[in-house]
């Protein structure tokens, strides 16, 4: 930093700058040393020629008002190469000056020593700063430059795994998400034997597999929850490509940590958010929070899913691939009526020119006789355009996306000024805890989840405005 150091040879006795140099080589609170008064003399300086954007007066050479000070201060505190005692040298200078030089009324009152204690950098060994974890089996493959390079054969090997693990996933009826999830850990898996221990990813999987979890826990810092996907990922390699069924892992976790409660909006929130959403955007998320259904399946809603008459909406081949019947709420009967009826339409002219059809498990379609052109297995929100199957190469339409939607919903928020950060599956929080907050039984909102376990449906009672299903404080009982 080039420090600025004025002349102050022509100052005369009776200026405040004289006046101000005497009190920092003498006063008994703030004295400063030598090579310091320079610095001081520079924050006055920029002090008082600093223009706070709220005051448009001239007030060159004068005591500034609070607001001004405090503007000043918030605004070299942007400067990032700003150190702590920069700004401590800053405040006493400032201080200095409006008490003793051009004294100002509200500097008497103002907590100095308080804003100063508010200006501090972390230090290096701060036991909230993350530290690096020296003692691991890790230090025998130290990082390298190769780390980041290709290894021999790496595409070939990458891609018969990712190919074994989508065959395996597939045979046994696991859902596409997990597919997904399994396929880019076991690659992640693959590259850090290939490149950072020097080893094929299949062999010795007993001993490369702890180092990769070495590797997330202490290098990356990776979350439990991450670390345990992880496992579960290559465990299923090792079991299901590899044929070690007996393989135990020791599971170190990263960090030890409750489940974070669900973030849970007001009716009134969500009120704000739906009316900020425009169709068929808003309706997806009327339907999501009145009946407390997933993202996804909401998305893959079809017309025969809807039961008018019983006022109910089955929900198909849900997480872990269990059905489940959910209420329909009235007051979007009408609107999902006129959805319907124009969905038809659209269907009608559709079929004319040969694209009435909709995607389907080609196994089902086979079944059902070519059903996939039935009225009844639309979308209730289908995309806008036709798209081709990427397999079959189909041509037929499919649901809105999820990522549309959940940046549909982001933009709601943001709009709303909802200050919790919400997701989409929010609503569903919401659905569970109100529900509860209004008296119904914990079992029947386990149902209407589709949850295995009521202990999973519990958490919502940490969250009510009334805990504990609503039991009352001994200081409400007579």
């Amino acid at each position: 930093m080039n420090a600025f150091i004025p002349d102050i040879s022509p100052i005369t006795t009776e200026s405040p700058q004289q006046r101000f140099f005497e009190l920092l080589h003498s006063h008994p609170r703030h004295r400063v040393r030598a090579n310091g008064i320079p610095h001081c003399l520079r924050w006055i300086e920029e002090w008082q020629t600093y223009q706070h954007p709220g005051d448009t007066s001239e007030h060159e050479h004068k005591p500034h008002s609070e607001s001004g000070t405090l503007a000043f201060f918030e605004d070299i505190a942007k400067r990032s190469w700003l150190k702590d005692w920069h700004f401590h040298q800053a405040i006493r200078a400032v201080e200095l000056w409006t008490s003793e030089v051009e004294p100002g009324e509200w500097a008497h009152n103002f907590d100095w020593d308080s804003y100063c204690d508010q200006v501090r950098d972390l230090e290096n060994d701060h036991h909230n700063l993350v530290r690096e974890i020296e003692d691991s089996a890790l230090a025998e493959y130290p990082p390298g430059p190769d780390d980041r390079r290709p290894a021999a054969d790496e595409p070939e090997i990458l891609a018969k795994i990712e190919s074994d693990v989508r065959r395996k996933v597939r045979q046994r009826k696991l859902s596409i998400n997990t597919e997904k999830i399994y396929v880019k850990w076991s690659r992640r898996f693959a590259l850090f034997c290939l490149r950072r221990v020097k080893k094929l990813p299949l062999e010795n999987i007993e001993l490369t597999l702890p180092l990769y979890l070495d590797y997330l826990a202490l290098e990356r810092q990776i979350a439990e929850s991450t670390q345990r996907q992880a496992l579960n990922a290559i465990i299923f390699v090792g079991r299901h490509i590899v044929g070690i069924d007996d393989l135990q892992i020791e599971f170190h976790k990263s960090r030890i940590h409750s489940k974070r409660p669900p973030t849970v909006l007001g009716r009134s929130q969500i009120d704000a958010i739906v009316a900020t959403l425009s169709d068929p955007w808003r309706l997806i998320a009327q339907v999501a929070y009145g009946s407390g259904i997933r993202q996804m399946e909401t998305l893959q809603l079809r017309i025969k899913d809807l039961n008018f008459s019983q006022g109910t909406i089955t929900i198909y081949y849900g997480k872990g691939g269990k059905h489940r019947i959910v209420p329909l709420p009235k007051i979007l009967e009408s609107q999902l009526s006129e959805r319907i009826d124009q969905l038809e339409r659209k269907h009608e002219k559709d079929a004319l020119i040969g694209l009435g059809h909709v995607h389907i498990p080609a196994s089902l379609d086979k079944k059902l006789n070519g059903s996939s052109g039935e009225f009844r297995w639309q979308y209730l929100f289908p995309a806008a355009k036709v798209c081709a199957h990427p397999r079959t190469g189909k041509i037929a339409r499919h649901h809105l996306h999820e990522k549309s939607l959940q940046r549909q919903f982001k933009r709601a928020v943001d709009r709303a000024k909802v200050r919790q950060r919400a997701t989409f599956h929010t609503l569903r929080h919401s659905f569970a805890t109100h529900l509860l907050e209004k008296g119904v039984d914990i079992r029947t909102v386990q149902q209407l989840l589709g949850h295995a376990e009521v202990s999973t449906t519990m958490r919502y009672l940490h969250v009510m405005k009334r805990p504990g299903a609503g039991a009352l404080s001994p200081l409400d009982l007579d």
